[in-house]
């Protein structure tokens, strides 16, 4: 999915986060949606002007902006992640696996649903790609100046 075409910054614009063009809804909003459980096809009934392929491209983009990213900062408030230099090139994964958050992220950026996922990575969970989606939101809100990351329950 090629998020350039959906996603932009405008420094004039919820003070130059990245949003969904032609709207004020930022990408950490609606991964921060995700991450708490929303389903796409909520958000889409929710704001009828987005389309899936929005929500998609904010997946895609928070996947680039984590492929991007080596800090274990916010892994320490995910149980579920973990950022080791030895693993995966120091990229954040799913505990215990070389699944990389920024893979799960591709995934459902490309439609897939959780239970996909789940079956072409049988040793993932839906707690594992949620923590992945909370993750990236994190990270969102770590890049955006906005960082606020959530506590597990």
């Amino acid at each position: 999915m090629n998020w350039r075409k959906r996603i932009v910054v405008d420094p004039e614009v919820l003070l130059g986060k990245p949003i969904i063009k032609g709207t004020r809804i930022s990408v950490e909003f609606v991964i921060d949606l995700l991450a708490r459980g929303r389903t796409a096809e909520q958000i889409l009934k929710e704001y009828d002007h987005l389309a899936i392929e929005d929500v998609q491209a904010c997946l895609a983009y928070a996947g680039d902006l984590i492929r991007k990213e080596k800090s274990d900062s916010l892994a320490a408030h995910n149980s579920r992640v973990t950022v080791e230099p030895a693993v995966c090139g120091g990229r954040p994964c799913i505990r215990d696996t070389r699944i990389e958050i920024a893979v799960i992220l591709d995934g459902l950026a490309e439609g897939l649903t959780f239970e996909e996922i789940i079956d072409h990575y049988p040793q993932l969970t839906r707690e594992d790609i949620l923590a992945a989606l909370a993750y990236a939101a994190d990270s969102a809100h770590e890049i955006c100046g906005t960082a606020q990351p959530r506590l597990e329950s």
